[in-house]
């Protein structure tokens, strides 16, 4: 009776898909859904945003009947979402006898065309289901997801899927981590969340599913950087966003330690609203104290900031370094870096400056020996000629008496010697003596 049940509704199935030209498939599907007796599911179908105004339906083997978009009633809903391109349908307070496979149509001017197809079990335990079937959460912040599934499942691969275009996390990444506590359930986090991220996903194990609805919010208090750091006497600044329902409320920089806020302007804190929905605070003069939390505080929504304050670096500071109790051996790489390059920064000019003392003291050296040499040279050719008595004698005798009268004994007496020195230029033209004797007679 059974088998004649099942032939019935394969048979009515084939008729409806000749008749109507729907695109079927009859074969098993591995999208299988199994949900507890009693319980409710709500299965998502896509479709190409090309037939965002085709008309849509789900067609059940289990109750065997299609039922159209935007219809609505106290067991089942099916509604379209053509900005999502894709419709929905929920079944609730689900029985045994619900269990079957079911379709989800576009109607198209070719035909009737498959979009999705699954298998509904309807189980007293499901495999696979998860503790909320819709999380939703802030842009920037994190959801987490209980996926379960029975001990048959221990050992069958874990997945978070995303239906829209298939895609599954199995390993840890930046947005995405997994972990199985090995006790029939994993836990799905999601961090960073973006606005794109709205949309169905499910766990995965094995062939079993169980949908998830996921929707992100722009949260009405955010920060552009959770996180921002400055150096100690520096400035930093901080954006707030806010969403446009609280435009007209007031704005704070609160501090989470001892809940002091800035409301207004001061020496150290200005804050100022473009009215463009956000906000900037400016902290000017850092001290070291500034260090901590805070929070951007409008109406009664916030959004945490974290603050970081370094102090500053004291080069040539030995003491001051090792104070610090600082042991990492790039840090002191870093100072001994640093004290080099000031070394150099120093050292440069003092040479410079050596070198150019040397240089101007080699020139005036130079100069003054050249000039010494000058000097000498031109003493020697100023010096007053001095007579000297050489081998060569010239004698010469004058007789400046009487000349008409003069004796021969007068003449011998009155004889005058005198000697010359005989020029270089001279000395290849003299007697082979090298004397020259002269006479002067008297006239």
């Amino acid at each position: 009776m059974v088998a004649y049940g099942k032939a019935a509704l394969f048979c009515t199935l084939i008729c409806f898909c000749l008749i109507s030209g729907t695109e079927c498939l009859t074969s098993g599907s591995n999208n299988t859904f199994t949900v507890q007796r009693g319980g409710s599911v709500t299965i998502p179908c896509y479709y190409d945003s090309k037939y965002t105004q085709q008309r849509k339906f789900w067609f059940s083997e289990a109750d065997n009947y299609a039922i159209y978009t935007n219809f609505t009633s106290e067991t089942v809903s099916v509604i379209d979402h053509p900005a999502q391109s894709l419709f929905t349908m929920t079944m609730r307070n689900l029985k045994m006898n619900q269990y079957g496979e079911f379709y989800c149509f576009v109607e198209t001017y070719e035909g009737n065309k498959t979009t999705y197809e699954g298998l509904l079990e309807i189980k007293n335990a499901p495999d696979v289901s998860v503790v909320s079937s819709s999380v939703s959460g802030d842009e920037g912040g994190n959801i987490s997801v209980k996926c379960l599934y029975s001990s048959a499942y221990k050992n069958k691969h874990k997945q978070w899927c995303r239906y829209k275009d298939k895609s599954c996390y199995t390993s840890q990444n930046s947005s995405v981590q997994i972990s199985d506590d090995e006790r029939e359930s994993f836990t799905v986090l999601m961090s960073g969340l973006m606005l794109s991220d709205s949309g169905w996903y499910f766990c995965s194990v094995g062939d079993r599913q169980a949908p998830v609805q996921l929707t992100v919010t722009a949260p009405d208090v955010s920060v552009v950087s959770s996180s921002v750091s400055g150096d100690e006497g520096g400035n930093i600044s901080v954006k707030c966003l806010y969403s446009s329902a609280y435009k007209n409320k007031h704005k704070h920089w609160c501090r989470y330690k001892d809940k002091s806020c800035y409301t207004s302007q001061s020496s150290s804190v200005q804050i100022s609203d473009d009215e463009r929905e956000s906000f900037t605070v400016l902290m000017s003069g850092l001290m070291l104290s500034d260090s901590g939390w805070y929070f951007c505080f409008v109406g009664d929504r916030q959004a945490p900031v974290q603050l970081t304050v370094s102090a500053h670096t004291i080069e040539n500071n030995t003491e001051t370094t090792n104070d610090t109790g600082s042991s990492d051996g790039s840090g002191e790489s870093t100072l001994n870096d640093q004290q080099k390059e000031k070394n150099m920064s120093l050292w440069l000019p003092v040479s410079a400056g050596l070198m150019m003392i040397i240089i101007m003291v080699a020139v005036c050296t130079w100069k003054w020996k050249n000039r010494s040499a000058e000097d000498k040279k031109l003493m020697k050719n100023n010096a007053p000629d001095t007579v000297t008595v050489e081998e060569t004698v010239i004698y010469s005798t004058i007789n400046d008496e009487n000349p008409n009268n003069i004796s021969q004994l007068q003449f011998k007496a009155n004889t005058i010697y005198s000697s010359m020195e005989d020029p270089a230029e001279c000395e290849g033209q003299s007697p082979a003596g090298g004397t020259v004797y002269s006479t002067v007679a008297p006239h």
